[in-house]
């Protein structure tokens, strides 16, 4: 059961950082989209998602103003929240 809402939770993120990744704001700044690429490779190779989510909100505090982010981007960032609250043994904080 956990690996299934495991793999759930991995195929939700991914599904979250393509969307991000198309929008045309996003996609019109080459830092930015880095950024999500990175991530994205990472989820791929099946890199755990709260380290990918947590390290992907930790770039995108250090290196941008919430005034320089488009809305898609800051809402994925409270999508992001949920899966980088996520302790050691697996239960939400």
């Amino acid at each position: 059961m956990f690996f299934r809402k495991n793999q759930n939770a991995t195929q939700q993120f991914k599904e979250s950082l393509n969307n991000v990744m198309t929008d045309p704001e996003v996609a019109s700044n080459e830092k930015l989209l880095n950024l999500f690429k990175n991530a994205a490779v990472k989820a791929e190779k099946n890199e755990s998602v709260s380290s990918v989510a947590s390290n992907l909100a930790l770039q995108l505090q250090s290196n941008f103003g919430e005034n320089e982010l488009p809305k898609s981007v800051i809402d994925f960032q409270l999508t992001i929240q949920k899966y980088s609250a996520i302790g050691a043994n697996g239960i939400i904080l």
